[in-house]
């Protein structure tokens, strides 16, 4: 729908005003607020204007406006001003990350608090999910008593070590020669690539120890499958408190409900393959956040790894201001985690 320029105007001034307001904004304050030399009965005009074409939305209560969600979404993709990071800001945020370099669930949980600190919304963020993973190496130790090590490096060199308990553990000479079976059968594999007869043969090998053939092979699946979904993290899920629009506390429960179920969280973040992305209001699918906006923000190392951040607040969030933190902080990702995996 085309607008002209005086309703894009007005309508930039009634949504960044309502952003740091929260007030219902009236022809007159944006007479005082904004360089529009236009008198308060032609904005008037213009508002009602905007309103009768699903821009605007008039609160009962009040003479002002508000935006709707047709409003909100023409100001993200037509009429909001793109902001920075302060240099102290991007300064504060290389160091916070660099101190967690080396630690993939540290670096992606530092990330995300960095993100809801910037920002004071909620962020969410999926830890990178690796793609078609093999194995590079796998070796089991004893380690004394009832102990084994299970080490394993994938195919993008993430170093894995479990210990084991048994109720009862092989001799060291069956240990070793079990782990030199598992590195022949497994290297350049994903466990989801053996066949029957190979997992069948692996289970008969160990036939005396069914215990320790249960828990090894369950242990490489599960980190196989763990790694290809990728952590998840929430933070700042309180942050929705400071916000007007959850100051009715059922609507606050469901929300914080949505949150707790990690499968929500990876429903949103699983949004496709744009680098950014925003839903506002109903475009999210999910009844708990029709009144909310999320932006989502992908990071990838090549065609290795893609991992995701997200930010969920209002639909009246500060736009920008989330989506320069989002670009910042994913730039920053891709470089740590490329460094961390691929030099």
């Amino acid at each position: 729908m085309e607008l002209s320029e005086r309703k894009k105007q007005i309508l930039q001034a009634v949504v960044d005003d309502y952003i740091k307001t929260a007030e219902p904004i009236g022809s007159r304050t944006i007479v005082k607020r904004h360089d529009i030399n236009l008198s308060p009965a032609t904005i008037r005009n213009e508002m009602a204007d905007l309103e009768d074409m699903g821009f605007l939305e008039k609160p009962h209560t009040s003479a002002g406006r508000i935006p709707s969600k047709t409003g909100y979404r023409f100001y993200v993709n037509s009429l909001m001003r793109k902001s920075k990071l302060s240099l102290e800001e991007t300064e504060k945020l290389r160091m916070a990350l660099e101190e967690r370099m080396g630690e993939m669930d540290a670096l992606i949980a530092e990330a995300s608090n960095i993100v809801s600190r910037l920002t004071a919304y909620t962020v969410i963020a999926a830890a990178p999910r690796a793609k078609n993973l093999t194995v590079k190496s796998i070796k089991l130790l004893p380690l004394g008593g009832n102990n084994l090590l299970l080490s394993i490096i994938n195919s993008i060199g993430i170093v894995k070590n479990a210990g084991i308990e048994l109720s009862k553990v092989p001799d060291d000479n069956f240990v070793y020669a079990y782990s030199k079976l598992l590195s022949e059968t497994l290297c350049g594999k994903s466990p989801h690539d053996l066949s029957e007869e190979q997992l069948s043969e692996l289970q008969r090998k160990a036939s005396d120890y069914p215990e320790f053939y249960k828990k090894v092979i369950s242990y490489l699946f599960e980190w196989f499958e763990q790694s290809a979904r990728g952590g998840v993290y929430a933070d700042g899920v309180v942050n929705i408190f400071n916000h007007p629009e959850y100051n009715d506390i059922e609507r606050a429960k469901k929300f914080i409900g949505f949150l707790d179920d990690k499968e929500n969280i990876m429903g949103l973040l699983d949004g496709g393959g744009d680098k950014l992305d925003i839903k506002i209001g109903d475009e999210n699918g999910r009844e708990e956040l029709a009144d909310c906006s999320v932006v989502t923000a992908n990071y990838n190392v090549g065609d290795k790894m893609q991992g995701s951040i997200g930010v969920l607040g209002p639909m009246r969030m500060d736009y920008s201001r989330v989506i320069s933190s989002l670009e910042v902080i994913t730039d920053r990702l891709n470089f740590l985690i490329y460094k961390m995996f691929f030099e």
